[in-house]
């Protein structure tokens, strides 16, 4: 298996997750999972839908336990939420009665701790709306706001108690080609003047090729790392290099035999 060459940032090791379903049977989503991610890398886990890939990053969040094994971020086990590591959805869960600017800010006055490292927290969250590209929408509604808009203010508000960990389920999902597009390429500005370390869920392997410094295959349920592919590729990225080609035909090949579950 890859791993990072520096001292890991997340470190999973031989995770296992079993939910109790309501009829007292047990469903195992991951099965002994080992990864480490670096400090300030790109991280892509691609798998089918239903494969175990938001579980495994609810257990990075905390929002999850594992039922075996450890998950520790900077060195420390994850036993619940923090603010280390902030969460983007595939919906942008914004609080549709606060502006932009009300959103962004809300991480930076509900926890006293944030709020002593931010004592500036109008200049932050300016500073967090202009890193997304929403000058001048600062006093919006999310209702007036398109799909691609309230997806960047949800990363806004997601980056303004800078945490060191960005964990992202499938955040472009719901948005239309070009715009998912677009997305994809002020995320990596983003995370090119951030360096924050970013975990991104996805089943699109176009998405995975064009983000990831690896690339995390899982199988299907119960989720297992298949391979990681590394991709030494400078950016930005053409999708239609006949490098990338050839990387996505391996993952192709590599995800044909994982059934698609709903």
């Amino acid at each position: 298996m890859d791993s990072p060459a520096s001292p890991p940032m997340i470190e999973i090791e031989n995770v296992t997750k079993v939910f109790s379903t309501q009829d007292n049977r047990n469903l195992k989503t991951i099965d002994d999972i080992q990864l480490s991610i670096a400090q300030g890398e790109f991280i892509c886990l691609l798998g089918p839908s239903g494969c175990g890939k938001s579980t495994l990053l609810n257990l990075i969040a905390g929002f999850e336990t594992p039922s075996a094994g450890i998950v520790a971020c900077a060195g420390k086990p994850v036993v619940a939420p923090g603010p280390d590591r902030g969460v983007v959805f595939q919906e942008h869960t914004l609080f549709e009665w606060m502006t932009v600017s009300n959103n962004v800010s809300f991480g930076l006055t509900c926890n006293p701790d944030i709020r002593a490292r931010f004592p500036d927290a109008a200049g932050r969250t300016q500073a967090c709306i202009d890193l997304v590209g929403l000058r001048g929408f600062e006093n919006t509604f999310p209702n007036f706001l398109s799909g691609g808009m309230k997806q960047r203010a949800a990363i806004a508000r997601s980056l303004a108690p800078d945490p060191a960990i960005l964990l992202m389920d499938e955040p472009f999902g719901a948005l239309d080609a070009q715009t998912r597009f677009i997305m994809q390429n002020e995320l990596l500005k983003i995370w090119q003047t951030t360096q924050k370390t970013i975990v991104f869920v996805t089943h699109s392997i176009e998405e995975a090729v064009f983000l990831a410094d690896r690339i995390v295959v899982m199988t299907k349920r119960p989720a297992r790392i298949k391979e990681i592919v590394k991709l030494d590729m400078p950016r930005p990225r053409n999708i239609n290099d006949p490098m990338l080609s050839d990387i996505k035909s391996r993952l192709y090949d590599s995800m044909a035999s994982e059934s698609v579950m709903i």
